[in-house]
């Protein structure tokens, strides 16, 4: 009899999360789409204020953020960033913003097992 064929698999290629690829330009248009949505649908969302700045703005994106919590008109509210980036959470604080709250998850990391153990040279 004929053998059964092997499942293609395809995996993520992370090298596609950078700015002017297609998988970017197609994120910024679905989150777009996403906030547009919600503020016309959630009235929770209705009272927010939400800016997109995708890859295809100029900057890297700790910077913008951090460019737009300094300006005159953002500097007295009150923010929050989240993330696990150290150059984030540097920018962030440098802001001196005065009421600002800094998210991250807690990172634990396991124990290498040991087949792990075998397998470093």
């Amino acid at each position: 009899g004929a053998e059964p064929q092997a499942a293609a698999t395809t995996t993520f290629d992370s090298n596609c999360i950078t700015p002017g690829t297609e998988f970017m330009s197609r994120c910024a248009e679905v989150l777009a789409y996403y906030i547009r949505h919600k503020l016309q649908t959630d009235e929770v969302w209705r009272s927010l204020r939400v800016i997109l700045s995708a890859a295809d703005a100029p900057g890297e994106g700790e910077h913008k953020i951090a460019e737009h919590i300094r300006s005159a008109r953002e500097l007295p509210r009150r923010h929050c960033v989240y993330g696990l980036d150290a150059d984030l959470i540097m920018l962030a604080l440098a802001t001196h913003a005065p009421t600002i709250c800094i998210l991250r998850e807690k990172v634990v990391f396991r124990k290498a097992s040991a087949d792990d153990r075998r397998k470093v040279s």
